[in-house]
Formats: C-alpha cells, sequence, structure tokens
C-alpha cells in the first residue's frame, strides 16, 4: 500500500474564490448599514438601504460564483482524468490540484447557495463575527468535504491509506488557523468591543500543541469525522480540544466545572475582574433570595396590590433598581474587593474602587438606626423621605449600583455551538439575569 508523502498531506487549502470574497464584502456593506439603524425615520431608510444591498449584491455575486463552479469544476475534473488515465494516479501533484479545483468549485457553489438563502431568509444583520465565522466555515468545509470523498478515492485508486484523507483534513485546519483565528479575534472586536488581540499570546502553532498533548495527538490521529456528526460525547471530546488550544492562544476562558462543554466563554476579561463579576452576581442572587424571604424587605418593594415577592419572581423592571442598590449596600458592608484597575472595555469602572471605599467609609458612619432608614430608602427609592445626609450616601449607591444591571460589567460573551442550527452562535447574556434566575430555582415551588 503505498503511503502519502508531506506534499500530499500538507497545503491542500484551495485560493478563496473570488465571489466568497465580494459576498463577504457584500455581507460587511449591509451589516454595516443595519448597525447603523436607528429607531428614528431614518432609521427606515437605512434598513432599507442595507436590505437593498444585500439583495443586489447576492444578485450580482450568485451568477458569478456559479460561473466560478462549473469553470474551475471542469479544470478539476480535467485535471483528476488526466492523472487517473494518462498517469495511472501516480502524480502527487495533479492529485492535489485537482482536488484543491474541485474543493474551490464547490466552495463557489456553497457561496452562490448561501447568499440565495440569505436573501430568502432576510435577516437582520447584526455581527460581523457571524460574517467571518460563515465565510471561513465554507472555506474549510468545502476543502475537508472534498478531501473526505473524493480525496479518499482516489486515494484508494492509488493503493494509498485511507486514512490519509482524514490527515489532510485535519491539516486543513493547520493550514488555516492564524488568518481565521486574527480574523475572529477583529470581527469580536469589532462586534463586543473585547479586545481579544490585545489578549492574544503568540497564536500556538497547531503542531507544536500536539506535541505537547500526546492523547490529544492519538486522538487526532483516528479522527473520525462521521463519529463528530453522529456522537454527542465524541463532539464534546472534540470541543474539549478545540478549548485547551484556544486557551493557550487566551482567546476563550478556561472551563469551569458544569460549563457546557459546547460553549466557549470568550477571554474577554483579566482573572481579577473574572472574580469580581462572579462576587457580584453571587451578592446579586443573595439579595434577591434574603428580600423574597424577608417580608419586611420585600414590603418595601409592593406596587399597586402587587407584592414585592412577586414583582421579584416575575423579574418586573420595577425591582432591578432597588434590588442592584440593596446588593451594593452588601457590597460595601463587606471589604472592597473590586480590582483598583480595569482592562478593555470595562476601563469605564476604573474609578469604581475609589467611589466605592468613599462610599464605604460614610456607611461605617451611621448608627444602627440610620443604617436601617438606608435600607428602607434603598428598597423604596422616592417613596421614601431621609435627611440629607442619607440622601447623599444613596445617590453614590445609586451610582454604583447601576453597573450592575446595565454595561458592560455584568456582561458576558460566548460562541455557542448548540445554536449552530439556529445561524446564531453568538451568546450574550447578562449576569443579572442570570443571578435572578438562579434565586429563582432555588425559591419553593407550590405543591
Amino acid at each position: 500500500m503505498a503511503v502519502s508523502t508531506p506534499y500530499l498531506n500538507s497545503n491542500n487549502l484551495h485560493f478563496k474564490p473570488f465571489c466568497a470574497r465580494i459576498g463577504r464584502a457584500v455581507l460587511w456593506s449591509a451589516t454595516t448599514l443595519e448597525r447603523q439603524r436607528s429607531n428614528h425615520w431614518h432609521g427606515h431608510v437605512v434598513h432599507f438601504a442595507s436590505k437593498t444591498v444585500l439583495l443586489l449584491g447576492a444578485a450580482a455575486t450568485v451568477p458569478l460564483a456559479l460561473i466560478e463552479a462549473v469553470g474551475i469544476f471542469a479544470i478539476g475534473l480535467a485535471g483528476v482524468a488526466f492523472n487517473s488515465l494518462i498517469c495511472l494516479n501516480t502524480s502527487e501533484f495533479l492529485q492535489k490540484h485537482s482536488v484543491q479545483c474541485i474543493s474551490y468549485a464547490l466552495h463557489s457553489l456553497l457561496v452562490s447557495i448561501a447568499l440565495f438563502a440569505t436573501v430568502l431568509k432576510n435577516p437582520n444583520l447584526t455581527y460581523y463575527t457571524l460574517n467571518a465565522v460563515a465565510d471561513h466555515t465554507l472555506h474549510i468545509g468545502s476543502a475537508a468535504a472534498t478531501q473526505l470523498t473524493l480525496g479518499l478515492i482516489l486515494d484508494r485508486v492509488a493503493g494509498r491509506s485511507p486514512h490519509s484523507a482524514v490527515v489532510r483534513t485535519v491539516n486543513l485546519f493547520v493550514d488555516s488557523h492564524p488568518d481565521l483565528l486574527i480574523d475572529l479575534a477583529n470581527q469580536i472586536q469589532t462586534d463586543f468591543e473585547l479586545n481579544l488581540r490585545g489578549r492574544m499570546r503568540e497564536i500556538p502553532h497547531w503542531e507544536a500543541f500536539l506535541n505537547g498533548h500526546p492523547d490529544d495527538r492519538a486522538f487526532i490521529e483516528t479522527f473520525d469525522f462521521t463519529r463528530l456528526l453522529r456522537e454527542e460525547p465524541y463532539r464534546i471530546r472534540t470541543a474539549d480540544l478545540a478549548r485547551r488550544f484556544l486557551h493557550q492562544a487566551r482567546l476563550v476562558g478556561a472551563a469551569a466545572p458544569g460549563d457546557d462543554p459546547l460553549r466557549f466563554d470568550l477571554n474577554q476579561n483579566t482573572p481579577q475582574e473574572s472574580a469580581y463579576q462572579n462576587r457580584l452576581a453571587g451578592m446579586l442572587k443573595a439579595s434577591f433570595l434574603e428580600i423574597h424571604r424577608t417580608p419586611a424587605l420585600a414590603r418595601c418593594l409592593d406596587k399597586e396590590g402587587d407584592s414585592g415577592a412577586d414583582l421579584l419572581e416575575m423579574l418586573d423592571a420595577a425591582t432591578y433598581v432597588p434590588l442592584t442598590a440593596y446588593t451594593q449596600l452588601k457590597e460595601l458592608e463587606q471589604p472592597i474587593e473590586c480590582p483598583a484597575a480595569f482592562s478593555a472595555n470595562l476601563t469605564r469602572y476604573n474609578e469604581r474602587r475609589a467611589q466605592l471605599i468613599e462610599a464605604r467609609n460614610e456607611l461605617l458612619t451611621l448608627t444602627p438606626e440610620e443604617k436601617q432608614r438606608l435600607v428602607e430608602k434603598v428598597l423604596k427609592g422616592s417613596d421614601a423621605n431621609v435627611e440629607e445626609k442619607l440622601q447623599g450616601l444613596y445617590r453614590k449607591i445609586g451610582v454604583l449600583a447601576a453597573p450592575l444591571y446595565q454595561g458592560p460589567l455584568m456582561t458576558k460573551t460566548a460562541i455557542n455551538l448548540r445554536h449552530a442550527d439556529d445561524g446564531n452562535i453568538i451568546d450574550v447574556w447578562n449576569l443579572f439575569q442570570k443571578a435572578c434566575q438562579e434565586a429563582i430555582a432555588e425559591l419553593p415551588r407550590p405543591a
């Protein structure tokens, strides 16, 4: 049985078709316009312009994609025929480049289908990141599909090991991963103000990574794409390998116990910032439960016949301010653990620690009676009147509490592969909402 050479096993990713480059530009233009949309009258004009750019761009690109697909497929098919009939399947050069031409043609065909489907579905394009993911998925996916079908057939005819096609398919990631990761990091930074490029170490080379992880190398060398499609444990094992590689590049966070194995939390914060966010989320949950379980506190949230406890369970918007203000008061009662400085998109909170210390020092001067009135003011808001001393501290607490339910301080972003079927793998969630939902889950349910 013939053995594949390094020449045949490497550098098999085809040149990206022109139609794919034009399609990416069309989606970028439509997304840029859609992101400028507002609720004013001119927002409808911008929305119409976005849809027009998408429609006209697709109308111009789809014919080009079909022309590329047919033309390059003919060249690839001629190469396969020449290698089979004239060279008797001995030319690795012809096999490599014939397969590349056919994967190029398949890529062009998929671009035309994807653009046509996008126009039919007519989504509101919001994230550049999704455009990049789709772009790279079509590129690598078309090459992988060709290697696992045509490449496998040609290997068998030439007497090579069937595993050679799997090796080449895995190596497609080796050929593409530096540009792919940098592109995704740039798009994520644009979409979410997360400077992943600033956190990224030098991207580890795939081969060097495998050299340091023998078990992963053994897994890759026996990789089975059919199992990847059929078996969730196999997908989870693959996702775990990808997570550790991306974590080494500092693009995603490390997995924590209980995390969804198919969700990749983007490495948007330093460990100190993440610990502080988790601490605030834990305090929010504890405050929710304390208010709900303490009738005197819950009554402070009563509104127009609705009990405060019921409003909390419904996550009524009227409870956000008092809940976060009460949580903020709880933070001031404890030693301040807020980072002295924040990074990336959290730099707006660099004054937070100093503000916390100032408010805590004022809180420590209150008598128990004054503190009790402050608690009532925090929960009742404008419905409670207090002296100027407490009113000033209440205003400071309000300023400090606002980031606990709005803004990036309590926001996380992830890539969630479980949502791939929905076409939107970007998962953005608020730790405030998550803390409240976890608290509600702990409340006793009626029998």
